[in-house]
């Protein structure tokens, strides 16, 4: 079992994330439903963490990073075996340029 932890980043992404989705829609119902299915992808890493992708980009993929797709989102992260992590470092919506933000 790995401990999942989000950076500061990852955590202002989901805020962010929410916020847009409240305002585009005006549904707290969907926008509170979203959420809870990026949650639960995030959490399933406590059991699966290479449930994700390896990045294409070398740079990404030399630094570790691995990514998951949840809808309309690519949730960053990388696994750390020593201490049985997984650190969440950004949540980034995919039409944003991401290798600019990582």
């Amino acid at each position: 079992m790995f401990l999942v932890k989000m950076t500061g980043s990852a955590k202002s992404d989901l805020f962010e994330s929410a916020s847009f989705i409240i305002s585009d829609t005006g549904n707290r119902e969907a926008t509170n439903k979203y959420l809870k299915k990026i949650e639960k992808g995030i959490m399933s890493l406590n059991e699966f963490p290479e449930l994700g992708v390896i990045p294409k980009y070398r740079l990404l993929k030399l630094q570790g990073y691995r990514f998951l797709i949840i809808d309309s989102h690519l949730i960053f992260y990388k696994i750390n075996p020593l201490s049985n992590e997984v650190i969440i470092y950004r949540i980034i919506h995919n039409k944003q340029s991401y290798t600019s933000l990582l």
